[in-house]
């Protein structure tokens, strides 16, 4: 005969429920295990106890993502401020990507100026008149013959 169904609720004796989570605990990082070498997943397993004790599981291929303080314990706030920091951390390298983004598009600006200056000087006649200035550049007649050889300029102009 089997067992009969049990009523999960809270273990009141600190004694057993201690003993349970602790078995639990074991049951639950071998089914992650199993999980993960049966179906090849990436797992990642937290498990906090009542006295905010860190227990952890992770397949070997997530283990290269973690840095971990072995037996440190993390509370709630401990992980509030790591997310803080991950956040902060985060929002500097968006600033930078920012700026670096932007001094590209300034730089695209300030070509694209060039460009429409020569072309207007070419199709004023001018460009020939100023010393020094061939629009020719080798073999091409012309700035648009120029640019048109380039994906860029011909998909924005």
């Amino acid at each position: 005969m089997g067992r009969g169904r049990t009523e999960i609720k809270r273990i009141e004796n600190p004694i057993q429920r201690q003993s349970t989570f602790y078995k639990r605990r074991d049951g639950l990082f071998k089914k992650a295990r199993e999980l993960s070498v049966l179906c090849d997943a990436d797992l990642l397993l937290l498990l906090f106890s009542s006295s905010g004790k860190l227990y952890q599981y992770h397949s070997p291929s997530v283990a290269r993502f973690m840095k971990v303080d072995e037996g440190q314990q993390y509370t709630l706030p401990d992980l509030g401020l790591l997310e803080h920091n991950l956040e902060t951390a985060i929002g500097k390298v968006r600033v930078e990507m920012d700026r670096k983004i932007g001094a590209q598009i300034h730089k695209l600006e300030t070509m694209i100026a060039r460009v429409q200056t020569l072309r207007g000087m070419e199709a004023d006649g001018s460009a020939s008149s100023t010393p020094g200035l061939d629009l020719r550049l080798g073999t091409y007649s012309s700035v648009d013959t120029l640019l048109g050889s380039s994906p860029w300029f011909s998909a924005h102009f």
